[in-house]
């Protein structure tokens, strides 16, 4: 679970065909800076299922770990096999029989020789060269987005870079690209792929691809514009022993943070239940009670009633001397129809605040029309 693991430049996911979105969400995580816990952490997915989707990617031949060398997995097995195929399949052919008996007398070995230019991919994408889910093809397709067909067409290109490229894809630079370049190049991307530029647009399944592109995008920027983490991965993609550098491990607070912040770019974008799962995995980091506080107007705004009274009262715990942590509570347990918990919670928090007059007039409004409430029931 410590061990750093690096995508298998070999796997070809499209080629592959049994992975499902989620699969390849997990996949874009690992890009070889990560260890397995991370990447599992990263994903904000129940732990439960982000352990099976990296056990699933790891017997697909997705990644590595360190001590593997690159190879090249067998796609999965389709039924209408025909019997040619099969029996060509069967046979071993001259490459495999080569490869068998090992590389001849002087060849270099096959591991990182190869300089990372030749790792990318050979030419940009284009989007006559992409084979669709029906999923995509439905997205494509679906004119009520806020995107434009240009512009839905390079979503998708851009989705398959990410699974299928490099860092250095991802951004469109070279290998050899400086510091300004890829600043450039990532403005560049960024502003056109930024999930805020369509903020309270309706943007449909693009949306957490939207998302799932900025990131990749500041990923890789966060990574090439570091000179030992590039170096780092400049290692990896040429299948180099790690060179001894040590780059500062991440604390537990500053990935919380940095999930938290996709997050509430996911909540603001409208996609509250992937902002859930980032915030899922912020809290399990870090558990703190402005995370669990957001996190349950979130999940009730998702209508996720028993989540959301889960964090509140996670959140009025860790906090129970703070009016505003009892305030959440008490709007939740409000929609969910309990107003005799919310009257005795909005009142406890009244008896919390005693320096915040904007606060009190608004637990006092709050606590009258729960009242109201318990009144008409009655």
């Amino acid at each position: 679970m410590q061990q750093k693991v690096r995508p298998n430049p070999h796997f070809d996911p499209v080629r592959h065909g049994a992975l499902t979105h989620e699969d390849y969400f997990v996949l874009t995580r690992i890009d070889g800076m990560l260890t397995v816990r991370e990447v599992i952490l990263e994903t904000g997915f129940p732990v439960a299922r982000a352990i099976d989707i990296v056990r699933k990617l790891k017997r697909c031949g997705a990644f590595l770990l360190p001590h593997e060398r690159p190879y090249t997995p067998r796609p999965a097995a389709t039924a209408a096999a025909a019997p040619s195929e099969r029996a060509a399949a069967a046979a071993p052919s001259e490459r495999t029989r080569a490869r068998a008996a090992g590389p001849a007398e002087g060849a270099p070995s096959a591991v990182g020789t190869e300089p990372p230019s030749k790792r990318m991919l050979r030419a940009p994408l284009a989007f006559a060269d992409l084979s669709l889910t029906a999923e995509e093809r439905a997205a494509l397709d679906d004119d009520s987005v806020a995107l434009s067909r240009e512009d839905r067409e390079r979503v998708l290109v851009l989705l398959r870079t990410i699974e299928r490229g490099t860092l250095f894809d991802v951004l469109g630079v070279s290998p050899d690209a400086d510091k300004k370049t890829l600043k450039r190049a990532y403005f560049r991307v960024s502003k056109q792929f930024h999930p805020d530029r369509y903020y309270g647009k309706h943007t449909g399944a693009f949306g957490p691809w939207l998302s799932r592109i900025f990131e990749a995008a500041s990923r890789a920027f966060d990574v090439l514009s570091d000179d030992a983490k590039r170096a780092e991965y400049l290692d990896v993609l040429a299948g180099r022993p790690p060179s001894g550098r040590t780059p500062r491990a991440q604390t537990h607070a500053e990935h919380a943070r940095e999930l938290f912040a996709k997050a509430e770019q996911l909540e603001a974008a409208g996609e509250r239940i992937e902002a859930l799962k980032y915030m899922a995995g912020a809290i399990r980091v870090d558990p703190q009670a402005r995370y669990l506080r957001r996190a349950a107007l979130c999940a009730q705004a998702a209508g996720q009633l028993s989540l959301a009274e889960e964090y509140a009262k996670k959140a009025a715990g860790l906090e129970p001397d703070d009016p505003s942590c009892a305030r959440v509570l008490a709007q939740v347990l409000r929609a969910a129809g309990k107003l005799s918990d919310a009257q005795r919670t909005l009142e406890h928090a009244l008896a919390l605040n005693r320096h915040n007059d904007q606060l009190h007039t608004e637990l006092e409004r709050e606590l009258q029309a729960v009242r109201s409430e318990l009144a008409t029931r009655r």
